[in-house]
């Protein structure tokens, strides 16, 4: 028996190896020498990258954090008309990658609005880009901390009210500070989703680390210069990274988990209408706007559909989206099943290695299998086993990568939900004679169905938006490459109709999340309380 773990976990070490290969890759080949092209970068280019990325990055991470703290505040604590409507509307946000925002309010300024006001407003800039990433990233703050904040004890709440605190300094001195670690992992979020998005800065024509990624390999063929910016952009990750996990622990908050049913305060008159017309607003030009303008260019592009592309390309993506989604969560369930059997150290390399992936960019991880994959290639060439590039072409690039960055994903949420079950029934199983298979199959799979399909719906979504990754490593076209490219063209009426179908599939797939994770929420509430 001691002899099969220690198989299960060697090769959950090999396939977390492969995970994290990119990454060590790209550290090992930093020091190659310079090319003529990286040596450019380094003398003209790098200074504009760094300050344009942090100039971007600080006021987004603000303006979203303020508004999914402000959201999430009002959600959990207040009740008001139409509660329940901006509690799905605040998400309905994710359905729109960023990149497709951009397109849309460009084209808005410059076309319909100058036609109708005959004021010309240029968003083509970073004060545009911080907008556009602001209002796509806020949800991330938004959700982690309306679960948080739930689950902060009503007494201490009572207690600051009955004491003759203000509602403000109630939130400023007791909601704010016990909801700092959910702030924090919400922060964080929106410094990778900042750091990882291409579009947005391509397409306004900014020079950050992920266009110049870009750039560097799709332009000018230069893995090397690629290589040594993306070992930069991941140091700078690290540095974020232990900055975040430093002031998460630099205090600790506790939240009591059985507290009082929250009471909600009611809003009514000039409070309830300012709130309103706020949620509203921020509804309006993160969603209701672009989608209607969507549709509006989709009305105008009916004769020019070219339904056979259109079928393909939704082929490809929901192919690539499905592989990889099932690849992901077969690992996640594989090394979250290797955890739970583990009670030493070697549990948290492979919890903390898991998890490492999505902070790193797309445009990084790419560029770490690129550079693995055409060194394999070369060598089977050289080898003569093969005369043509061979793996770089296949999907098994596209798959790792995608793995890479999204196990984390997955992993986190199937973790989750084996820490709400337990591992008793796990237990009694396995004292009972039954084999580890038979368990897993009758007996844990059954009971984290539920958290397996929200993990695998929340690993699709991402996939379908992701650009970056998508636009340096995939060899077939999909409806994210096809409508960056109609973008970049200035075809906007043609990117209607991909990106009507590439929101419509993101956006079902949103509501079956919600749906599943509602009542997964409910069941394990009812439990809770029979208990």
């Amino acid at each position: 028996m001691e002899i099969i773990k220690k198989k299960w976990e060697l090769l959950s070490y090999i396939l977390l190896g492969l995970v994290i290969s990119p990454i060590i890759y790209i550290f090992l080949n930093v020091a190659n020498k310079n090319s003529i092209y990286s040596t450019e970068i380094f003398k003209y280019l790098l200074k504009d990258y760094i300050i344009n990325t942090i100039l971007i990055l600080i006021p987004t991470v603000i303006i979203a954090t303020f508004l999914g703290v402000i959201l999430s505040y009002f959600e959990t604590f207040y009740e008001y008309r139409f509660r329940k409507f901006f509690k799905y509307a605040n998400v309905m946000v994710f359905a729109i990658p960023s990149y497709i925002l951009a397109y849309m309010y460009t084209d808005i300024f410059t076309g319909t609005f100058y036609k109708l006001f005959r004021i010309n407003i240029d968003i083509a800039n970073k004060k545009g880009a911080i907008i556009i990433l602001s209002l796509s990233f806020y949800p991330y703050v938004y959700l982690i901390c309306n679960s948080y904040m739930k689950k902060i004890s009503m007494n201490i709440v009572n207690s600051s009210k009955i004491l003759g605190k203000s509602n403000i300094k109630t939130f400023f001195k007791i909601i704010l500070p016990l909801s700092r670690p959910a702030i924090i992992a919400g922060m964080s979020l929106v410094i990778m989703e900042t750091l990882n998005a291409y579009g947005v800065p391509s397409y306004f024509g900014i020079s950050v680390f992920s266009t110049g990624i870009h750039s560097a390999w799709v332009n000018s063929y230069d893995l090397d210069g690629a290589i040594k910016l993306s070992a930069i952009l991941v140091i700078f990750v690290f540095i974020i990274l232990f900055l975040e996990r430093y002031f998460r622990k630099s205090k600790n908050y506790t939240i009591n988990s059985k507290t009082q049913e929250i009471k909600r305060e009611k809003l009514s008159g000039i409070k309830e209408i300012l709130l309103l017309s706020f949620l509203v607003l921020l509804f309006s030009v993160s969603f209701l706007i672009p989608v209607l303008y969507i549709l509006r260019l989709f009305i105008l592009s009916i004769p020019y559909i070219d339904l056979v592309m259109l079928f393909d390309l939704t082929k490809n993506t929901i192919y690539v989206l499905m592989i990889s989604s099932i690849f992901i969560i077969i690992l996640a369930l594989f090394l979250t099943n290797v955890v739970r059997l583990k009670k030493n150290k070697y549990r948290w390399i492979i919890s903390n290695i898991s998890s490492i992936g999505y902070s790193i960019p797309g445009s990084v991880i790419a560029i770490g299998f690129l550079s693995i994959f055409i060194s394999i290639d070369n060598f089977l060439i050289s080898h003569n086993i093969t005369k043509n590039l061979l793996l770089i072409k296949s999907p098994i690039v596209v798959v790792l990568a995608y793995t890479t960055r999204f196990l984390s994903l997955a992993y986190n949420g199937i973790e989750a939900s084996i820490n709400k079950i337990g591992n008793n029934y796990h237990k009694a199983s396995r004292v009972l004679g039954k084999s580890a298979l038979f368990t897993f199959f009758k007996i844990d799979l059954i009971m984290l169905s539920s958290g397996v399909f929200s993990a695998f719906l929340l690993v699709a979504i991402e996939i379908m938006k992701e650009l970056p990754l998508t636009s340096l490593l995939l060899v077939k076209n999909t409806l994210a490459i096809q409508i960056k490219n109609y973008a970049s063209d200035e075809e906007m009426v043609l990117t209607a109709p991909l990106s009507l179908m590439l929101i419509f599939i993101c956006f079902v797939l949103l509501m079956v999340y919600n749906i599943v994770e509602n009542r997964r929420e409910r069941r394990w509430n009812t439990y809770y309380l029979t208990i």
